[in-house]
């Protein structure tokens, strides 16, 4: 019973972790990281039950390393996609066509995008948070039409906030309103209010 645990209570605790990962939305990346290191682990537990002689742990471990340099090098040289000038006027241009914008501000820095939006006085904060994903949404698609990123859904923002944090700022026209403002780290799945 004691020699089982050695081989299934590491794959139990990676699970556990797997799915706590899942749960707070980390990314691919991330979850590529914790697979190595995972592995490493239940290796070094194998080598502490003697059931690995040192010789072969020490093909493991190189093995291992290596997998996990590799998975670095795909994740850092992954084509990370840069937003042009024309494709920030383009999706301005399409946002402020829209009757309830009077104006939008697409700003991108280092790995942020924001975008500053000005609607009517009247638009509900329903209307608000609709809008304000619709400039993310603008913007993804623009940039993924000369690339192969995915492109946003009706559920999904697009894979170009998989790259940048993104910042949602909507304001009205009177300025005692409320500013509404969202975010989405680039290695979460959902915008948070």
């Amino acid at each position: 019973m004691n020699n089982q645990f050695f081989y299934i209570g590491p794959i139990l605790i990676f699970l556990v972790f797997m799915l706590a990962m899942f749960i707070i939305n980390s990314s691919i990346s991330m979850i590529g990281y914790v697979l190595g290191v995972a592995t490493l682990i239940i290796s070094l537990i194998l080598v502490a039950n003697q059931r690995l002689s040192r010789k072969h742990f020490s093909g493991v471990f190189l093995g291992l390393i290596l997998i996990l340099g590799l998975i670095i090098l795909m994740v850092k040289t992954q084509d990370f996609p840069v937003v042009t000038k024309k494709q920030i006027h383009a999706a301005t241009d399409h946002l402020e066509n829209n009757n309830d914008i009077l104006q939008a501000v697409i700003e991108v820095e280092e790995e942020t995008i924001s975008c500053s939006m000005k609607v009517k006085h009247n638009s509900s904060e329903e209307e608000k948070e609709e809008l304000g994903e619709s400039c993310a949404k603008v913007l993804a698609k623009e940039v993924s039409k000369n690339s192969a990123l995915t492109k946003p859904t009706a559920n999904y923002l697009g894979e170009l906030y998989d790259f940048y944090s993104l910042e949602l700022m909507v304001g009205t026209d009177h300025e005692e309103d409320e500013i509404m403002f969202m975010r989405k780290n680039k290695d979460t799945k959902e915008l948070v209010w």
